[in-house]
């Protein structure tokens, strides 16, 4: 099953809005969103009961891996934070959680460090003596390579999908909860966003978007395809063109849908800045969706800030290589690691391209809001 897999909508509709869902999000850091396993596991409870009582153990892939690699089910807490079951101030499966997913802690991996490290494990029959360090989550480990734990910096990633994240020192509950705020180390916790849409716009086999809405100012496109999970959470898509003049080129086409990727990833940023109670003034850039010519000083533009690019895009493969070394005592800190490190540091193009986005932003966030509601869409 996968965090896409949106069967369990009904346990949502049921149960977003009730004092039970609020209190799990706070405890567990995890947005309450079909995505979550502790609404996929409770779906399966309700309607897939001879199935749920034949699963002996729910867990992911890399604990899986790790089991069959060492003998232990064991998950990293940066992992379980992302599952909404974790309780994030005890560091233990939460109880009122399982109870909500109708499970026993029993039938989950047993909780280890992101620093832990397996000195013996066996590969093809073979015993190993490499160290094998159980790691953390993908988007922990992007922006750990890019900022080096450094507090209050933001990592945008731009992938197939897309996530923007700021460091923070302590586990922090939100206000507005379709944000996350997933553990990497004890005094490390990475708050931010993320986004179902942005490299898997584009592409020879991606659909052209349709019109929505033919009236209206200069062309917008709304990029929700594949729902959305932040700044807002949609489980149907809402997609496509509105406005008088429809882009009519491939080149024009794509020039929007990058727009669009960036207005939603601002409005998450806003959401974050009124999380922390400041704006940051810098943000580091990862993801293969950043080869895209131009792209780069588009962010920097729509941000309004400066933003550091490394030539390392493979920024989750890099993070976990930083994070072993740390758990094998080969450095100190992460901010050690970051010596050397070169970054093409993009600033904006001026204050009327700044003042452009700024008008586009609010013209999306009215759009957006105003179909929503069923309103009349902004002319």
């Amino acid at each position: 099953i996968t965090w896409a897999d949106l069967r369990s909508a009904g346990v949502f509709e049921k149960h977003r809005s009730t004092a039970p869902a609020a209190e799990l999000v706070d405890r567990s850091g995890t947005p309450f969103h079909p995505m979550s396993p502790l609404l996929k596991i409770r779906h399966l409870h309700e309607r897939e009961p001879a199935l749920f009582r034949q699963t002996r153990y729910f867990a992911d892939l890399k604990s899986l891996l790790i089991q069959r690699l060492t003998g232990r089910l064991e998950v990293d807490y940066s992992l379980a934070s992302a599952t909404g079951l974790w309780n994030a101030r005890t560091i233990e499966w939460d109880a009122a959680a399982l109870e909500f997913a109708r499970l026993e802690a029993g039938r989950l991996p047993d909780l280890a460090p992101p620093t832990n490290v397996y000195r013996h494990w066996i590969w093809r029959g073979q015993k190993q003596t490499v160290p094998l360090v159980i790691g953390a989550s993908d988007g922990c480990l992007a922006n750990l390579s890019t900022t080096f734990g450094e507090k209050g910096a933001f990592n945008l990633t731009l992938g197939t999908s897309a996530a923007l994240r700021v460091n923070l020192a302590e586990y922090r509950p939100r206000s507005h909860q379709n944000l996350f705020c997933y553990y990497l180390a004890p005094d490390l916790w990475v708050l931010g966003g993320a986004s179902n849409n942005a490299g898997n716009l584009f592409g020879k086999e991606a659909e052209k978007p349709p019109v929505l809405d033919p009236n209206g100012m200069e062309p917008l496109l709304l990029p929700y395809r594949y729902g959305e999970r932040s700044p807002l959470q949609l489980l149907s898509p809402l997609y496509g063109f509105i406005g008088r003049e429809m882009p009519d080129s491939p080149a024009q086409v794509d020039r929007l849908l990058e727009e669009a990727v960036l207005l939603n990833l601002r409005w998450i940023k806003t959401q974050l800045d009124e999380e922390i109670g400041a704006v940051a003034d810098k943000l580091y850039l990862s993801g293969g969706l950043l080869r895209r010519p131009g792209l780069s000083q588009m962010v920097a533009d729509a941000f309004d800030t400066i933003v550091y690019r490394s030539d390392e895009l493979e920024s989750s493969a890099l993070g976990a290589i930083l994070l072993s070394w740390q758990a094998l005592g080969r450095v100190d800190s992460f901010a050690s690691l970051s010596e050397g490190v070169r970054y093409e540091r993009i600033a904006p193009s001026g204050p009327m391209a700044v003042d452009r986005w700024k008008e586009r932003f609010d013209f999306f966030v009215s759009a957006v809001n105003a179909y929503l509601e069923g309103n009349t869409l902004p002319r």
